[in-house]
């Protein structure tokens, strides 16, 4: 049995702030309980009627989003969302060791592919998509595109998710299999991390060796007569524009990243080219 209605003629703005209209495609959830209500994106699908809340110890015949997975979702997933939809499991990230895995689930769990969660509990962070956006990902990678973005209307940052996401969206939407989405992932995070080498090694040039150039020198005049008020003048005025311009340097590199940051990065790239 496929879906009721590809989405396409729908007026996306029934979605939006109102329990107007059923979704198109069936979706459904696990609901742990960790997350604040009011925060939290699975329940403000639940209560606008675009997902379904599953018991637990209930399986799923459709595509089960889960960490729990052994492959990715690709487009070979079709006709197993065709037949049953998509679900997740609604739970914290700190809490995912306290899930049981064996009691939910179904024949088709899959991972992720690597995108970034644009949500604003783990805004910028790869892998830590929350229930809404794991559900687009999962209908814009098997082909609802349109369905994904309607999904994503009922929260103000879900244009974000795409604006982040869909240049790998699209690569993963056009792959084959779950095969030809990891080696693109793996190719794709590999490309990444060159490139992150790269700017991490560049040569800035002769312009790092020229001192301060916020610090401009003060001209000197040939008068020797000049008194001694003048030269204390001068040596104020130097020491007052060098205090400016450590500060200044200072507060730029509090806003830089550390390399703490830096190694973190690094770490979960590897850890994930690894997998």
């Amino acid at each position: 049995m496929g879906p009721r209605n590809s989405g396409k003629g729908h007026d996306k703005h029934n979605f939006k702030g109102q329990k107007a209209l059923k979704f198109p495609l069936p979706l459904a959830m696990w609901d742990f309980g960790h997350c604040n209500p009011n925060a939290c994106s699975g329940k403000r699908l639940e209560r606008l009627g675009c997902i379904r809340n599953l018991r637990i110890g209930q399986k799923f015949k459709g595509v089960v989003v889960t960490p729990n997975g052994k492959s990715p979702v690709s487009p070979a997933d079709r006709e197993i969302f065709d037949n049953g939809g998509a679900s997740v499991v609604e739970c914290s990230w700190a809490k995912i060791d306290e899930i049981p895995f064996s009691r939910i689930g179904g024949r088709c769990e899959r991972l992720l592919p690597y995108l970034v969660a644009t949500n604003p509990i783990n805004y910028g962070r790869p892998w830590r998509l929350n229930c809404a956006e794991a559900l687009a990902a999962c209908m814009y990678i098997v082909g609802y595109k349109d369905e994904a973005r309607l999904l994503m209307e009922n929260f103000k940052w879900g244009h974000a998710f795409f604006d982040v996401n869909e240049e790998l969206l699209d690569i993963y939407a056009s792959c084959k299999d779950s095969d030809d989405i990891q080696q693109k992932q793996k190719q794709y995070l590999e490309d990444m991390e060159e490139s992150y080498r790269e700017q991490r090694t560049t040569d800035f040039g002769d312009i790092w060796t020229q001192g301060n150039l916020n610090h401009k020198p003060i001209a000197v005049s040939n008068d020797t007569s000049s008194s001694s008020s003048d030269s204390e003048s001068i040596e104020e005025t130097n020491l007052a524009e060098e205090t400016t311009n450590t500060r200044e340097d200072s507060e730029q590199i509090a806003n830089e990243p550390t390399e703490e940051d830096d190694d973190l990065w690094r770490n979960i790239v590897r850890m994930k080219l690894k997998a």
